[in-house]
């Protein structure tokens, strides 16, 4: 048998395990909201070489979710960037694979993880600038800042795999573990009793299919002094629904996601979703 580590590298179309998947859906009704937000003017194509977003990454403005744009239009509304990475779509697929084993689903997320985190932190890490001693000469050097250490809240059991393979792109971070029921009530906190007002904090979450648990943390948050234009999501996916009740109350807050699915059902599973996460991820649900 292959690897599972090198499957995860094999080209999805090849994959031996792409005909574990079901029957994909047309690829119109995926893009179903992306082309309803084109329409609404929400959507466009980031500048070209500008300052801290990826080359034609995509920006989406939450106010594009609300179901009568004609209250928002005027407000600012929370911004969400989906890279448009080749090897985003590649994970993403393998993380949806519905018969996939644990350790793959496992490996593809943590993969989505830190992909999301490089676009994320791209223009958002602590800096230093002196002058070194290059081989030739004196040179301008430019070093994170090890001494103002991101603070990442990841939210449940499987939001910690998002953050497994990302810990040569943050020199300096802490980690506060937070779970909370589906009635926002925490069953564990472990943030701080308070933030200072420049402290950069990171919320991490596997997917949003509705509002109420991470509306919950990031209002605590802010409670203890945190600022929102300091902090930022990442999610691997994300419900409109979910996003046009996050959008004005967090206006300055950042999300990044591998992607935005159409739809929540009647049992409120963000379709067409990644399953039961924890059960897949960790092959139970103990």
């Amino acid at each position: 048998l292959v690897p599972v580590l090198a499957l995860l590298t094999t080209p999805l179309l090849a994959h031996p395990l792409a005909s574990l998947a079901r029957p994909a859906r047309p690829a119109a009704s995926l893009k179903l909201n992306v082309e309803n937000i084109k329409q609404a003017g929400s959507l466009r194509e980031a500048g070209r070489g500008r300052r801290g977003f990826g080359i034609g990454q995509r920006q989406i403005h939450a106010s594009a979710f609300a179901p009568s744009r004609r209250h928002v239009a005027a407000a600012k509304t929370m911004m969400i960037l989906v890279p448009p990475h080749p090897l985003v779509k590649h994970y993403l697929g393998v993380a949806r694979l519905d018969m996939a084993p644990s350790l793959m689903t496992k490996n593809a997320l943590a993969e989505l993880g830190r992909i999301l985190m490089y676009e994320l932190i791209r223009d958002w890490l602590p800096t230093v600038t002196q002058e070194i001693a290059a081989t030739y000469g004196p040179a301008e050097g430019v070093f994170i800042d090890n001494t103002k250490p991101i603070k990442i809240i990841p939210i449940g059991r499987t939001a910690p795999v998002l953050l497994e393979q990302t810990s040569t792109l943050l020199p300096a971070s802490q980690t506060y573990h937070v779970g909370l029921k589906d009635s926002a009530e925490y069953y564990l906190d472990t943030m701080p009793e308070k933030f200072s007002n420049d402290d950069k904090v990171l919320v991490v979450i596997p997917e949003l299919a509705s509002h109420e648990v991470i509306d919950r943390v990031l209002s605590d948050i802010l409670e203890k002094g945190a600022q929102q234009e300091n902090m930022r999501i990442m999610t691997v996916l994300a419900a409109p629904s979910a996003l046009a009740k996050l959008g004005l109350k967090f206006a300055s807050v950042r999300m990044y996601a591998a992607m935005i699915d159409p739809d929540v059902d009647e049992e409120g599973r963000i379709l067409p979703g990644l399953g039961d996460l924890e059960a897949r991820t960790f092959g139970s649900i103990a």
